[in-house]
């Protein structure tokens, strides 16, 4: 990772490991930020204003986080449940979420099912349908090989303007 460039960064302690807790002591000491974030995956934390800096393990190319605020508390409140309840349970939570979810097989099935019957109606009707045909197969190939969100919702869109040429053939 390159160096830092600017200003020197100052170390955030902490106390439960996965949890900061920014505030302005001398500026607004009863506004601030709360973070909690993925402590496996971060090497190094650095805040300076106005920024938190993450600085990734090296095998890291993501990790997981929630950012909140308080208002009108004192810090010196806040410590003990941020840090000690609030702070682990938010990163169990964040480490529970799939973060890579893939769509539904069935839904594409579904959407895939949809467009042949409309295909065939549109065939009945003597409308051209190979280049729907066409782009079907292809999104079929796409989706058996890497199920992938864009991939469906191309699916959609050719159901989208299959139905509009059903709707100019009428």
């Amino acid at each position: 990772m390159e160096k830092l460039k600017g200003p020197p960064w100052s170390l955030m302690k902490q106390t439960s490991g996965c949890g900061i807790a920014n505030f302005n002591r001398y500026a607004n000491e009863e506004f601030g930020t709360l973070a909690v974030f993925d402590r496996e995956a971060v090497a190094q934390l650095r805040i300076h204003q106005p920024g938190i800096n993450f600085q990734l393990k090296p095998q890291q190319r993501s990790f997981s986080f929630a950012v909140s605020s308080f208002r009108d508390q004192k810090p010196s409140a806040l410590w003990n449940v941020f840090f000690n309840q609030t702070a682990p349970h938010m990163e169990a939570f964040l480490k529970k979420i799939n973060w890579t979810p893939v769509p539904d097989p069935d839904t594409f099935r579904k959407i895939a099912g949809e467009i042949r019957k409309n295909l065939a109606d549109l065939r009945k009707e003597g409308g051209d349908t190979a280049e729907f045909e066409t782009e079907l197969k292809g999104l079929e190939k796409k989706f058996t090989e890497k199920p992938d969100f864009s991939v469906l919702e191309a699916l959609r869109l050719l159901r989208s303007n299959l139905a509009k040429k059903q709707l100019d053939l009428l």
